[in-house]
């Protein structure tokens, strides 16, 4: 399907933050158990609820639109976790290990505010009532950066150093 105009745009890319929330939580317990620092492990742990959160969130909103939310996956996720999980894999100093998670797991979480800042200025465009809850989605993710800038910050930078 291509989209030609804002609200394809706009539902395609729903579908995208679907499939990358499901991908994101599915691949949370594999990359927590790679962690080797607590808090970090903790973090990743609980982020796999709120993934779980987020993406019954957007497939919420799907719904309401009429859309199905399994008939994109999404690539770019896909690219970023595959990368996620070869750092995990590979890098055996575990504080080092931990540095290359926290930029995984930032890397992500950009790119889902990316996602989730431009779908709500779309709903916004398009008076949607979906943008109060893809805002407060984006809120989650930035919050959920700053949790992380500072478990790499105040432990794992200066560990891995």
């Amino acid at each position: 399907m291509r989209p030609d105009d804002l609200k394809s745009l706009y539902l395609m890319e729903l579908q995208e933050a679907c499939s990358f929330e499901a991908q994101f939580a599915t691949s949370l317990p594999d990359l927590a158990e790679k962690a080797g620092n607590d808090r970090l492990r903790e973090f990743l742990s609980a982020d796999r609820s709120a993934a779980l959160i987020r993406g019954e969130r957007v497939w919420g909103l799907l719904e309401v639109h009429d859309i199905a939310a399994d008939t994109h996956t999404d690539g770019s996720m896909q690219a970023i976790l595959r990368e996620a999980g070869d750092w995990a894999a590979t890098i055996p100093n575990p504080t080092v290990r931990d540095a290359a998670l926290i930029a995984s797991i930032q890397r992500i979480l950009h790119y889902g505010m990316a996602v989730y800042g431009s779908l709500a200025g779309w709903a916004k465009e398009l008076n949607l009532a979906d943008t109060e809850a893809l805002s407060e989605t984006l809120e989650e993710a930035k919050r959920a950066d700053a949790q992380l800038t500072a478990i790499a910050e105040e432990i794992v930078n200066r560990a891995a150093a």
